[in-house]
Order: C-alpha cells, then structure tokens, then sequence
C-alpha cells in the first residue's frame, strides 16, 4: 500500500506520515481490521501511510517488489483470512490510536495505489 509518506530530514526515526486504518473483507461485510499500534511516534506498526514508496514508473522499481518499492505491506494471515475482495482504509490523522496530536483537517491519509501480490484472477 502506498501514501506519500517521507522521512523528515531523511531521517528514518521521523516519518512524515498520515496515518490509515486497513481492513479486509471477502464478503464485502465482515471486515478483518489489521490491529491499531498503541504508540505516539513511530514505528507505527500495521497503520498505513509511515513508510516512504520508492517505486514509479521511470526508476524502474516495481510496485510489487517487495524489497524495493517500499510502503507498507499486508498479509492476510495476520487477520486470519484466506482471501481478500475489499480493502478499507480509514484516515487515522485526526483520530489516533494512543498516537500523535490529530492534525488539522487539511491533512489525512492520500492513497496513491495497492498492489496485490498472489491474485487470484476468477
């Protein structure tokens, strides 16, 4: 999952970061939320939005390198699912869990893109 987070003065220990909330679900109903990480400063744990994305369409890293294209990465397992058709991310800014101050309402968690590694295509 991928935000415009960057590290502050190219500091990894301070990300400049809009939090997000992820959930899964297969149905569409029930949703598996990936649990809030109960911290006021980084590392953030399972939220979206903390880590900086390397990957674009002319440096030649691809979004679904794991290794290199940065952002955050989810796995099903940790929610105990099989099988994802819906993905919500819900803006965590002016809500946190035990973290940062909110920020003012101008800010919020902007997705840039999803890529899904091991798809099932139907």
């Amino acid at each position: 999952m991928f935000e415009n987070a960057f590290y502050a003065g190219g500091n990894p220990n301070h990300p400049a970061a809009d939090l997000g909330e992820v959930s899964v679900s297969e149905d569409g109903v029930t949703c598996k939320t990936f649990p809030c990480t109960p911290a006021g400063a980084a590392p953030y744990g399972a939220r979206a939005g903390w880590h900086p994305v390397y990957s674009a369409p002319d440096n030649g890293i691809s979004a679904v390198d794991r290794e290199k294209a940065g952002g955050e990465a989810y796995d099903l397992a940790d929610v105990c699912l099989a099988r994802a058709k819906f993905v919500r991310i819900k803006d965590k800014t002016t809500e946190p869990c035990n973290g940062p101050p909110p920020k003012p309402n101008n800010i919020g968690f902007d997705l840039d893109a999803i890529s899904i590694l091991h798809a099932e295509v139907p």
